[in-house]
């Protein structure tokens, strides 16, 4: 939440900032103290979205119940004029689409975390020396044909999703940037892998 609150409350024209997150989000001290602090004088409404991380998880990103969702949860911030909606989730941006959709016809900022939260890790990696971790006696994920992921589940299905996704989000990527420079035949490897196992939670 911390990258999207202080910008929205600069972009924000008429003082009205729209929240989409999970209702432990919401109920967190967090989101109300990032508020003081950047969002003064401003009106954040926070509005929670139970099912949306699930529709996400399951890769049903533009299906009749989705859209219903996010046509519950943004029709009443649209009713309060906000101009400044953060997507409080890592999960929301696989739904930016159809939120762009569902709010074409107000002029409004969509901000998102996703890519300050991607800096944020690198700097941490890059401080601990991970940037580039080998695995032992693992040859497929010791090759650059790969794009290699490490999750900390074990589910399949959560291992698989997380594979439709990232070719999802590839996809629409190339579909903004032609020049893309992300090779939309390579493979993909994932892997599960504790993060404890490196002592950092």
């Amino acid at each position: 939440m911390e990258p999207a609150i202080k910008p929205a409350a600069q972009l924000s024209k008429n003082g009205v900032i729209g929240v989409l997150a999970t209702q432990r989000t919401i109920n967190s001290e967090r989101l109300l103290g990032l508020a003081e602090q950047y969002a003064q004088g401003k009106r954040v409404l926070a509005q929670a979205c139970p099912g949306l991380v699930e529709q996400v998880e399951a890769c049903d990103l533009d299906s009749k119940e989705t859209r219903a969702l996010l046509k519950k949860y943004i029709t009443p911030l649209l009713s309060e004029d906000v101009d400044a909606l953060i997507l409080g989730c890592t999960h929301y941006p696989f739904l930016l689409d159809t939120i762009r959709e569902l709010t074409k016809d107000k002029e409004i900022e969509i901000l998102e975390t996703g890519k300050p939260v991607a800096l944020q890790l690198q700097r941490i990696l890059k401080k601990h020396h991970l940037e580039k971790v080998t695995m032992l006696n693992d040859d497929d994920f010791n090759d650059s044909d790969n794009l290699h992921f490490y999750n900390s589940s074990e589910d399949p299905t959560t291992l698989q999703s997380m594979k439709q996704l990232w070719q999802f989000s590839q996809y629409s990527s190339q579909l903004t940037h032609q020049d893309s420079q992300i090779s939309s035949h390579k493979s993909i490897a994932i892997k599960a892998l504790p993060a404890l196992e490196y002592g950092y939670d």
